[in-house]
């Protein structure tokens, strides 16, 4: 596996930009090698920053200096990531030598929060928890699998993921609706089946999605013309990979066949998993009309399952896996 350099760089390299760098050398667990720096780091490293990182991550960070940024820069360190973490050092940024992906990861910083011993611990544990989160958003991305570009955009868009301001130790989601993705193998038949109904029961309460751990790169026309019977258009969806669903705020995740179930990832964040399994259409032989009155059944068990679920949630009640 390639170890990739990433540097966190924040103004004064005493408290985000620390945090970052322990939190990746820990969770990367060897993916990464995380230094971190200060465009006019103030020499020392805040004891709270230190304290939050041993009480709540188990990390003892004792040896972790607050450095300038110009060290690297003469050394000609070639960095394969550049994060910077508070818009001061975003702004004074100095150019890398290797053309790094860089991004903006905003973080309010803890150590001008004002208040007791007690609420400042717990303002800086708040923004060590956004960027641990953060972190492994960036660990769950196929790197390596990805081009230039299209990873330049998804390590951007994690800095896009959950606010917390200076005035308020609570997370702020980008949106209010729980984002369900439905996993396939395929993403042909039953998880696009599934989205369908499952858009049409839940309106504007949910954001739906599909996708496969292992795309067919189509919508098989007959699952098009089964939700059409029922009033259903899923025309123009497109058989899409679970991993570009990795930099979202996944609430949930419902596999509908057993292959995707043993495949599917741990998505950052996730609060809800379920499995409903159910026979693959696709799969089914005899005469055009014995194969579409398969994809009939299988469109009526999701309808029935997946209206249940939407039922569920609008009356505010957890489905069982």
């Amino acid at each position: 596996m390639q170890k990739y350099k990433i540097l966190f760089l924040c103004t004064g390299n005493s408290a985000r930009s620390i945090i970052a760098e322990q939190l990746m050398q820990r969770n990367s667990k060897g993916a990464f090698q995380a230094f971190s720096a200060g465009s006019k780091p103030k020499g020392q490293v805040h004891p709270m920053a230190l304290r939050v990182l041993k009480e709540i991550y188990r990390i003892d960070a004792a040896d972790a200096r607050s450095k300038s940024v110009d060290e690297f820069i003469q050394e000609g360190v070639i960095f394969d990531f550049v994060i910077t973490l508070c818009d001061s050092a975003k702004e004074t940024c100095p150019i890398f030598p290797g053309q790094p992906i860089t991004a903006h990861w905003g973080s309010p910083d803890p150590a001008a929060f004002e208040g007791d011993d007690a609420a400042t611990f717990a303002f800086f544990a708040k923004v060590a928890m956004q960027i641990q989160r953060r972190i492994d958003l960036l660990c769950c991305l196929p790197i390596e699998k990805l081009d230039r570009l299209r990873l330049q955009q998804m390590t951007a868009d994690i800095g896009q993921k959950e606010r917390l301001s200076e005035s308020n130790t609570q997370m702020t989601p980008i949106t209010t609706k729980p984002v369900v993705l439905i996993l396939c193998t395929g993403n042909s038949c039953r998880s696009h089946m599934a989205e369908g109904i499952l858009r049409r029961a839940v309106g504007d309460l949910m954001d739906v999605h599909s996708a496969g751990s292992n795309p067919a790169g189509y919508v098989h026309p007959k699952a098009i013309a089964a939700l059409k019977e029922i009033g259903i258009d899923i025309s123009a969806h497109t058989s899409k990979h679970m991993n570009e669903f990795l930099s979202r705020d996944v609430t949930t995740v419902i596999t509908v066949c057993g292959n995707a179930d043993q495949a599917c990832p741990m998505f950052p964040g996730q609060v809800n998993r379920h499995h409903w399994g159910f026979a693959d259409p696709a799969h089914a032989t005899g005469s055009e009309e014995e194969v579409m009155a398969e994809f009939r059944r299988v469109r009526d068990q999701i309808k029935l399952v997946f209206e249940a679920y939407a039922a569920g949630f609008r009356e505010g009640r957890q489905p069982q896996s």
